[in-house]
């Protein structure tokens, strides 16, 4: 076995699963304990596959805003926010959908979708926040029960494609013209 720092590679013979195969290769996600590093390396993950779609992605500088990438299509931004989730419980992930060090719900208006990466199944979810809502602290995925709550958001990359129009004043945006 070949280890990266953020992959490991691993020979497999079963090419069965939807990852990313290099030859005869299959690679796995590694196991990266320190969560820091971990949100790091599934936001790079999920920028390059937002890349590979087609989307234009960009990262906000610091870990001031509410969301973690935007993506942008025909010249309109999306706000994501990326999340990661490493273990199973009985048949389900669970994934926290609050802020991270404040643990308080995100607010309404500035963020318009999550993209939650299970990792062990290298599996994404591009849930809307309008449909994860200002009440829910988590969600639980269960990728494996047909007809589950969240199926049809199963690697939705489709719905960033879709553009909308956000009106914000300069003051909101944080524009001073003085």
């Amino acid at each position: 076995m070949e280890q990266g720092r953020a992959f490991c590679v691993v020979r497999s013979r079963k090419m069965g699963s939807n990852r990313k195969i290099a030859g005869k290769y299959k690679m796995k996600p590694c196991h990266i304990k320190d969560h820091k590093q971990r949100g790091q390396w599934v936001e790079l993950l999920f920028m390059a596959r937002a890349a590979q779609y087609g989307l234009g992605v960009a990262k906000p500088l610091g870990d001031w805003e509410y969301y973690d990438t935007a993506v942008q299509h025909r010249g309109r931004f999306l706000s994501v926010q990326v999340k990661s989730v490493m273990y199973r419980h009985h048949r389900s992930y669970t994934c926290n959908v609050i802020a991270g060090r404040t643990h308080v719900l995100y607010p309404t208006n500035r963020l318009d979708y999550f993209a939650i990466y299970i990792i062990p199944l290298d599996l994404w979810y591009i849930v809307p926040y309008s449909v994860v809502g200002r009440t829910n602290q988590s969600i639980c995925l269960t990728p494996d029960l047909k007809g589950h709550k969240y199926e049809r958001y199963k690697e939705a990359w489709h719905l960033l494609f879709r553009t909308r129009s956000r009106k914000r004043s300069q003051k909101a945006s944080g524009i001073c013209t003085c």
